[in-house]
């Protein structure tokens, strides 16, 4: 059995990316303000200023966000921020590049992204991480005395993942979409077919969520609500938005990793439990 590793003994490497990924995300948050300045809407039609405001703040929020939250979970022994850090610096590198030259800020925030990626592979910080099965173990444990469905066995690999993507695909586009609609209106207020399409496309993302829980916690209505999000999915992207093509490939995705064999003895399986309640 492996000694627990405290906290005073993280690996210089550990240290060093933490604070890098602090770096980042603060050097993100000041590369972000411009975006909101008068002058960078200066040119484009008054009806398109709104959209495009609240589309830039979620992307600035999550380019912020990410690092800062892997920041957090490297501290904190989770495994993983090294492939999130790792996909977030090579998007930011690849802006860099094609972006202006003179964008300095970008170019810092893609060499903070960078090293702190490099480091959390190194053998030090790898060792650091709690294993998976651990992990995941973890993740089931409830308080005792309280009524949350406690999982009986640590979730899998797969079913972890798969339940993840659903829920990126569920926020990916189809939130921005409602923020886009709420804004966008060229007479005040919405009308009622636009009212129709923001609850059509909020009630869509709540699927997305729903079907995420059911995965996570091994309920076998899984089964049936994922294929019915790929469907609908499909459809929308032929008809109405070719941008759902990424929710479609998602969700294949997860679905593939729900038809590994670990994901489906978890899946539809008595797998969860009513923790005891304090008399």
């Amino acid at each position: 059995m492996s000694v627990p590793i405290p906290p005073s003994a993280r690996p210089a490497t550990v240290v060093w990316a933490t604070l890098l990924l602090y770096v980042c995300a603060g050097l993100s948050l000041i590369n972000a303000v411009p975006l909101f300045l008068p002058a960078a809407a200066a040119g484009l039609p008054a009806e398109v200023v709104a959209p495009t405001v609240a589309l830039l703040a979620l992307v600035s929020a999550g380019i912020v966000a990410v690092p800062l939250l892997a920041a957090l979970a490297a501290r904190r022994r989770r495994r993983w921020p090294r492939l999130v850090v790792s996909v977030y610096a090579v998007l930011m590198t690849v802006s860099a590049l094609s972006g202006p030259t003179s964008n300095l800020l970008l170019v810092g925030v893609a060499v903070a992204a960078l090293a702190p990626a490099i480091l959390l592979w190194v053998p030090a910080s790898r060792g650091f991480a709690v294993p998976a099965a651990s992990e995941r173990a973890e993740r089931g444990k409830i308080p005792r005395g309280t009524w949350r469905p406690v999982p009986a066995a640590a979730i899998p690999a797969a079913v972890a993942w798969a339940s993840g993507l659903v829920t990126l695909t569920g926020g990916l586009w189809t939130i921005p979409i409602i923020f886009m609609l709420l804004f966008s209106a060229s007479q005040p207020g919405l009308s009622v077919s636009e009212w129709h399409l923001v609850l059509l496309t909020g009630a869509f993302a709540a699927a997305h969520f729903a079907v995420a829980f059911a995965c996570w916690h091994g309920r076998a209505w899984a089964w049936a609500g994922l294929p019915v999000l790929l469907v609908v999915a499909a459809v929308v992207s032929i008809r109405v938005n070719p941008v759902a093509l990424f929710d479609v490939a998602l969700l294949v995705i997860a679905g593939m990793l729900l038809l590994t064999r670990d994901a489906r003895a978890y899946v539809g399986a008595s797998t969860t439990r009513r923790a005891p309640t304090r008399s």
